[in-house]
């Protein structure tokens, strides 16, 4: 048998490592361990089954195997992983929305303007939307449970509508 150790791009939940994971069970392999978190992806496998043929079928499930191989070879970087990218461009509009709650000390009143506050919720949200939007749809087309990218596109969706309906129907 040999060890397998790949990076897969596309999964955003643990639902996404469990369905790789119940792939590769149903196709033989053992000893399957799957981080949807680092995009790893470690089995062993049979040597009469084709490597090729795991990277395609996990490529019709939707996500991308990466050759870290080429990378490698190439000389380039390792990319950034994409939940700490996401969070590096989230994190400075959060932190100044959240500025208000720090105490009655700092007088910021300017954020306290529902347009400035929708400018600085808008990239978060925008964000959100690609990070979770993407797996969100396609479960629902599908015939599954409902996960917590669902429940956050609902969500999100909902109260960032309302609230902006609220804004600009409230009389002055």
């Amino acid at each position: 048998m040999e060890t397998i150790n790949w990076k897969v791009e596309g999964m955003s939940c643990s639902n996404c490592a469990l369905t790789i994971n119940k792939y590769l069970e149903k196709k033989g392999m053992q000893h399957v361990k799957v981080s949807f978190a680092g995009g790893d992806v470690s089995f062993e496998m049979k040597e009469e089954l084709g490597k090729q043929e795991i990277k395609k079928g996990i490529e019709d499930l939707g996500y991308k195997v990466v050759d870290e191989s080429l990378v490698l070879n190439k000389g380039l970087a390792k990319p950034m992983n994409k939940f700490l990218r996401y969070l590096l461009i989230c994190l400075p509009f959060t932190l100044i929305l959240m500025l208000h709650m720090v105490g009655q000390r700092m007088q910021i009143h300017w954020l306290m303007n529902p347009w400035i506050q929708l400018a600085l919720c808008l990239p978060v949200y925008i964000i959100g939307m690609i990070f979770f939007g993407k797996s969100a749809i396609q479960l629902s087309t599908a015939e599954v449970t409902i996960n917590r990218a669902c429940v956050f596109i609902r969500g999100t969706s909902q109260e960032s509508r309302q609230s902006v309906e609220n804004k600009m129907c409230s009389p002055r």
